[in-house]
C-alpha cells in the first residue's frame, strides 16, 4: 500500500476469547503502528475537490448496486 493513513474496522465483539487475544498480541506486537485516532486526525489532510468527486461517484455506485439487488429480487 502506499505510503499514508489507512484505516481498518474491527469487530471484536463478534471474535471468540482465543481470536481476542490473537488480536491483542498482534496490536502489542507493533507499538506505533497503530497512532492514536485523535493524533492522527489532528495530522490528517483535509478533504479536497477529488476526495468529494470519489465519495460522490461511490455513493452513487452503492445506490446502483443496491437498487439492482432489489430488481433482481423483485424478477425472482
Amino acid at each position: 500500500m502506499k505510503k499514508g493513513l489507512w484505516t481498518i474496522c474491527l469487530h471484536p465483539n463478534a471474535l471468540g476469547e482465543e481470536r481476542l487475544q490473537s488480536l491483542e498480541a498482534f496490536l502489542s506486537a507493533r507499538p506505533g503502528a497503530f497512532p492514536d485516532p485523535r493524533e492522527a486526525a489532528k495530522a490528517a489532510v483535509p478533504f479536497g475537490s477529488t476526495d468529494a468527486l470519489f465519495a460522490a461517484a461511490f455513493g452513487l455506485v452503492l445506490k446502483a448496486r443496491k437498487a439492482a439487488g432489489r430488481l433482481k429480487r423483485n424478477v425472482e
